[in-house]
């Protein structure tokens, strides 16, 4: 399994975001940045589906193994991160978010 939770299991869609390390662009310095590129294809796909009133989890604390060999792949492929994708069951509660002098640092 994946990843165990109900509303990642019973999504109708749950997207699986892979980099291939071996033909990723590589920094001066060694850096592999098939990781970060990966990373900004799903945050454009959770911004999207968020804008036409779908819901989105990324799920990054998954089972790497068995993502590989439930997927498929092959070993050349890193799983990166998941997302389900699909109308979210209301609920009512109130989102509390930190504000931005909590989480930006100016210098």
């Amino acid at each position: 399994m994946i990843y165990p939770s109900l509303f990642f299991t019973q999504a109708p869609i749950v997207l699986g975001i892979f980099s291939i390390p071996g033909e990723s662009w590589v920094r001066k310095d060694g850096r592999n940045y098939g990781d970060v590129d990966a990373v900004i294809v799903m945050d454009h796909i959770v911004m999207e589906a968020t804008a036409l009133g779908l819901g989105t989890c990324w799920i990054a604390n998954f089972d790497s193994i068995a993502a590989s060999e439930i997927i498929g792949l092959g070993k050349d492929f890193e799983p990166i991160a998941f997302t389900p994708i699909g109308y979210a069951e209301p609920k009512d509660f109130k989102k509390v978010r930190k504000t931005l002098e909590e989480i930006v640092v100016y210098l």
